[in-house]
């Protein structure tokens, strides 16, 4: 008798350079924020209007002052609304933000113009035309910053980073507040090893909060996740081998976690996916080769999966994967000079809006600019100088069903075309030529029978379908299980 035959059908689009390379959609825009200095976008966020805010630092050459926190406000198209610093006599930055329930914004960061200490963590509220609404500073006699910003579903806000004690050891440090910028409370966390630090916090669905860091207590940093109540205590704590430093924290659709950050050493972005109680599903480093790659951000897509960005030695860098880790697509944006991605949301449109730092074009200048690039929804193409729904978007459909050891593959087409289906293995070797005709639009099932290919490799394993018409493509992945 012989075993059943079970498939599993997930989106496949590897890795770009494999075989099977999705199409990442087209950049709609790509614009930089500078007056000649340099400026560093480290986190951005969507506006009401649909316009988006970007917070960050501008760092001037020369003595004396150099850092000052640098915002720039922009409609959907890019265009500056203004621009704001903030900051005092001495150095400051900011290295989040978020949008408010009335349409303003929260800016956290760190300044050395004000505060108990050496450098402190800073908080600014400003309404939506970058007016302060008050400044806040938080911290004791030494160093203390703020690396993540959030607003509550209380009205308040939360942020994470670091202070430093007498010894200049590192510690996490969070602090939470009401509306006006006053301690609700503060909270300093160590871990088993030492010098831990927050990079990331958001809110949980049960009102607590998920924290992401480093720890550089053991032979390596190792990054952690922690879990805390809404009072700020400590729920449970995980560490990561395979993760230096996690940058970036999200709770998932099923209340587990999606992280992005560095890898030790340094081999490219790894990206861990969790349960609810931080217990590993999956790690994945993309790509899979040697080259150094920082994960800065990630975030959820609305239609399931995930997007993320960073650097690849001197190139910005944006993933978009599925919920099992696999690749969708892939897009690299390299200058002169160098590009950075920073920070990550979705779009209204169901698009991609990144900041960070970086040149527009190839001319030489004497910085960096504050860089923003938006990139259109998934499966759209540029026709005539406008987006317009790609192949997918059109109702292609490719699926199928097991009967015995037959697959049965249906697809659907919205107009006649000359159609190529193909089976390959995982090392993209041709195995059989399904169909490669001209067929009329609508439902086709075609029959592949895995038994009559056994001598050409079709055991057990994994396997991909090409579908191919009008010039564009779509992929299947089969795993087989005898």
């Amino acid at each position: 008798m012989h075993k059943n035959i079970k498939i599993i059908s997930l989106l496949l689009l590897l890795f770009p350079s494999l075989l099977f390379s999705g199409e990442a959609p087209p950049i709609l825009w790509m614009k930089g924020y500078g007056t000649g200095s340099q400026e560093i976008g480290e986190s951005v966020v969507k506006t009401a209007d649909g316009g988006f805010a970007v917070a960050g630092y501008r760092y001037t050459f020369g003595s004396g002052k150099r850092e000052q926190v640098f915002i720039v406000r922009t409609d959907a198209n890019g265009d500056s609304l203004w621009t704001r610093e903030f900051g005092g006599e001495k150095d400051d930055q900011a290295f989040s933000i978020d949008k408010t329930d009335d349409g303003g914004l929260i800016i956290a960061g760190m300044t050395r113009s004000m505060g108990a200490g050496n450098h402190d963590l800073y908080i600014i509220r400003a309404d939506s035309n970058g007016d302060t609404i008050w400044t806040k500073t938080y911290g004791f006699l030494n160093n203390d910053q703020a690396n993540s910003v959030r607003c509550t579903r209380d009205g308040g806000f939360i942020a994470a980073g670091w202070t430093t004690d007498s010894t200049s050891a590192y510690h996490i440090y969070i602090v939470r507040t009401d509306s006006l910028g006053d301690s609700l409370w503060t909270k300093i966390y160590d871990l088993d090893g030492r010098n831990p630090m927050a990079h990331s916090i958001t809110q949980t669905s049960d009102g607590g909060f998920a924290v992401t860091g480093n720890d550089a207590g053991h032979r390596y940093n190792w990054a952690f996740l922690m879990r805390l109540d809404s009072l700020g205590d400590t729920l449970w704590t995980k560490c990561y081998q395979r993760m230096a430093l996690g940058k970036s924290v999200q709770q998932t659709n099923d209340d587990g976690f999606i992280i992005t950050g560095w890898a030790d050493p340094d081999t490219g972005i790894p990206v861990i996916r969790t349960d609810s109680f931080g217990d590993t599903l999956w790690t994945r480093i993309y790509p899979s080769t040697d080259d150094i790659g920082l994960g800065h951000s990630i975030t959820n897509v609305r239609d399931g999966g995930y997007a993320f960005t960073g650097n690849h030695i001197g190139a910005m860098v944006i993933y978009r994967i599925n919920e099992d880790g696999d690749i969708l697509w892939f897009k690299k944006i390299e200058r002169q000079g160098g590009n950075q991605g920073n920070s990550i949301k979705q779009t209204s449109d169901g698009g991609y809006i990144v900041a960070g730092s970086g040149a527009v074009s190839d001319s030489v200048g004497t910085g960096p600019d504050l860089f923003m690039v938006r990139l259109a929804p998934d499966g759209t193409e540029i026709k005539n100088g406008k987006p317009e729904a790609s192949f997918k978007q059109k109702k292609y459909s490719l699926s199928y069903d097991l009967k015995g050891r037959s697959v049965n593959i249906t697809f659907t087409m919205p107009t006649s075309a000359n159609v190529s289906l193909v089976v390959y293995d995982s090392q993209g070797r041709e195995v059989k030529v399904l169909v490669d005709k001209y067929l009329d639009k609508g439902s086709h099932t075609i029959k592949w029978n895995t038994k009559r290919d056994r001598r050409k490799a079709a055991a057990g394993g994994v396997y991909f379908l090409k579908l191919s018409a009008n010039g564009h493509t779509v992929f299947k992945k089969v795993t087989i299980v005898r």
